[in-house]
């Protein structure tokens, strides 16, 4: 019998496009005399504007600001056209007019602040670091400058803006917004003993700061200070018994000291707690399975505090989540279930409906597939993974006809992959169409020369269109490369026995086979019949009758019925066989057996 096993993000970023709107203004674009009949005019529209402004008339305040820019270009009307355009989200006007005005008159602290902020807002951070630079340079008290330049720096460079911080700390003293930025970096940066002195530091100077003991509290634990961390964190719960920050704090510190009871105490009560987001109590229930994996008791703390929260909601998230842990614990069936039931919660997920195909395939639960995959083939019908396990599923049931509407689409998906040009060779030639599957792993082939399972599909085909040459060829290359390939070895030996040639070397390479798989039905029938070929009935019905033990597939019944005619069973031939029609009914040579009563 032939036999054939198939191995088969959104940060939107503002740049204001940068090309700034070029906004300049002569003096004015009709002759006005530059007299003081116009400046006082520009100044009366001036104060208009102003007294808009503070009104918080914006648009009207621009209005006024235009008019006297019109009349008296000054670099003040710039800034204050620059400033309303910026509270009115006019980005591009805001930089041109202000820019204007740090140009006509660049030395002045308020016209680069207004720049510097505009360029922020912009997310034009490279701009904006430039001008605050500017302004310490004009000014090295301007203590904001260096604030608002270390809080640019923290997003990519922490270390610059460590040291922007310490500068500023340098000059200010112990200033608490500065300490406070300076031990959240140090924390972030994993440098925890200067977390601590900046810290404590602050403390001296606000007792009462939460966040600030929260973070020593973190702090502590880290560094294994148990004693000040116990000591710091009943001090604060006694304020704040409900804050959950703290709550976790404490069944960490209890779970570095071992004590596992009180810590699931701690976490389960804030499981429970619904005033905490789903997130953040997920972030607390995978913390175990992250950061120690090879602990059983928390492995198993972890689980039950994704149970708990599975009772309470049916976010697909909590489901995969229980899915893997229990995949970790190697409880292949609870994760399967717990997988399935994530899938089916999120029918637009195609990552998760990968994995669910491509784990139910590992596990050759092929009927399983087809079931999950008729739910939302509709849905990811571009899928080039989905479509593939797809085919490749319903090619293992032998539905042939589904399995190439799947194969097709993975292959117009990707053309050139091996697994899709092989599973098409091999299902074409299953429908008869081996010039069709010909095409296929010619191309395959071509792609990777010394495949022996393409080879090995190549023998099949030869071998079923009466291509000897070119089959015995196929086989004898898959051989060289891959010798002890029970497959290729089985199958080698099925085409020699049914052309009645060379059947001691076919009955040496089957006999290779059964040794690996001694249960293989195919690879008994194989044996089976090469002894049928060399007149050897009985041996031929002893591995016949042991495959059917196993299997009642319609060529086995065949071959059977073929063994007892030669034994003269003529009654028993002519039962098999009708049984062996019952599963095949296309079967020709069958009918006409049965028909005639002999071989």
């Amino acid at each position: 019998m032939r036999y054939i096993f198939f191995l088969f993000l959104v940060f939107l970023f503002v740049k204001c496009s940068s090309s700034e709107e070029k906004i300049v203004y002569s003096k004015q674009s009709i002759n006005i005399k530059d007299s003081t009949d116009n400046k006082k005019l520009a100044s009366d529209y001036y104060i208009s504007g102003s007294l808009e402004e503070l009104e918080g008339n914006y648009s009207k305040a621009v209005e006024y600001y235009l008019k006297a820019l019109e009349l008296d270009p000054q670099a003040g009307i710039y800034f204050s056209l620059g400033k309303n355009y910026f509270i009115l989200n006019n980005i591009q006007k805001a930089v041109a007019f202000t820019k204007t005005a740090v140009n006509l008159s660049s030395d002045n602290i308020e016209y680069n602040y207004l720049l510097a902020d505009i360029y922020t807002s912009a997310m034009q951070t490279d701009s904006s670091e430039k001008i605050y630079n500017k302004i310490i340079e004009l000014d090295s008290n301007q203590y904001q400058a260096y604030f608002r330049l270390g809080m640019i720096y923290e997003a990519k460079k922490p270390l610059r803006a460590l040291s922007t911080y310490k500068e500023l700390l340098n000059r200010v003293g112990n200033d608490r917004s500065v300490l406070i930025k300076i031990a959240e970096l140090n924390e972030r940066l994993g440098n925890i003993e200067e977390t601590i002195y900046t810290a404590e530091e602050i403390l001296k100077l606000d007792p009462s700061n939460l966040d600030l003991k929260i973070i020593l509290t973190e702090a502590y634990i880290k560094t294994s200070k148990f004693e000040k961390a116990r000591e710091l964190l009943d001090e604060t719960m006694l304020s704040y018994p409900d804050n959950s920050n703290l709550i976790e704090l404490n069944a960490v510190y209890y779970l570095k000291n071992n004590l596992y009871d009180e810590a699931s105490k701690e976490y389960f009560a804030l499981i429970k707690d619904d005033k905490l987001s789903l997130e953040y109590k997920m972030s607390l229930s995978s913390m175990f399975s992250v950061n120690y994996p090879n602990d059983t008791s928390l492995a198993n703390l972890s689980i039950q505090l994704f149970e708990t929260m599975d009772e309470d909601t049916s976010d697909w998230r909590i489901k995969y989540a229980l899915a893997e842990l229990y995949s970790k614990q190697s409880n292949d069936s609870l994760s399967l279930a717990y997988l399935k039931e994530a899938a089916n919660l999120a029918t637009w997920n195609g990552q998760l409906w990968n994995q669910l195909a491509l784990t139910l395939y590992n596990k050759a639960l092929y009927k399983d597939i087809v079931v999950e995959f008729n739910k939302v083939s509709n849905n990811f019908s571009e899928d080039f993974v989905l479509n593939l396990i797809g085919g490749l599923s319903y090619s293992q049931l032998n539905k042939n006809d589904s399995a190439i509407v799947y194969l097709e689409k993975a292959y117009k998906l990707n053309s050139n992959d091996l697994t899709v040009l092989s599973a098409m060779g091999f299902t074409l030639s299953q429908l008869k169409r081996n010039e069709d599957a010909l095409l296929y792993l010619q191309k395959a082939i071509k792609i990777k020369p010394q495949d022996p399972q393409i080879l090995g599909l190549l023998g099949l085909i030869y071998d079923d269109k009466e291509m000897w040459g070119e089959c015995d060829n196929a086989y004898q290359k898959a051989l060289q490369i891959a010798p002890d390939d029970v497959t290729l070895l089985n199958n080698y030996a099925y085409s020699l026995a049914e052309r009645g040639i060379r059947l001691e070397e076919a009955l040496e390479m089957v006999t290779r086979s059964l040794e690996e798989e001694p249960e293989n039905t195919s690879f008994l029938d194989t044996k089976g019949w090469v002894y049928y070929q060399m007149g050897e009935f009985y041996k031929a019905k002893e591995y016949i009758e042991k495959a059917l033990e196993l299997n009642k597939e319609a060529t086995l019944l065949d071959h059977l019925g073929d063994i007892y005619f030669k034994l003269n069973e003529k009654e028993k031939a002519l039962d098999y066989w009708k049984q062996a029609f019952e599963k095949d009914d296309k079967n020709e040579k069958l009918k006409i057996k049965i028909e005639k009563g002999e071989l």
